[in-house]
């Protein structure tokens, strides 16, 4: 498997007056992923902080389904 941004991942920048950032603030530059908000409606701008969340989750969801697959294998 490929290798990928170490977790924990945050969300900063979830105000409507700025961009939203997903960032990993353990490793390198940090920057994760850039949600452009800045100038949305207010709809839109909670759509895309939801969906921040959601990126921001992955390395926790990769862990856990490792876990899973670990399981799984070793009910073989």
């Amino acid at each position: 498997m490929g290798r990928h941004t170490a977790g924990p991942w945050i969300v900063e920048g979830a105000s409507r007056q700025s961009d939203v950032w997903v960032n990993a603030p353990t490793s390198g530059s940090g920057h994760v992923a850039l949600i452009a908000t800045r100038g949305a409606s207010q709809e839109a701008h909670e759509v895309e902080v939801a969906n921040a969340h959601l990126i921001a989750s992955a390395p926790a969801l990769l862990v856990a389904l490792r876990a899973i697959i670990a399981r799984v294998n070793g009910a073989k």
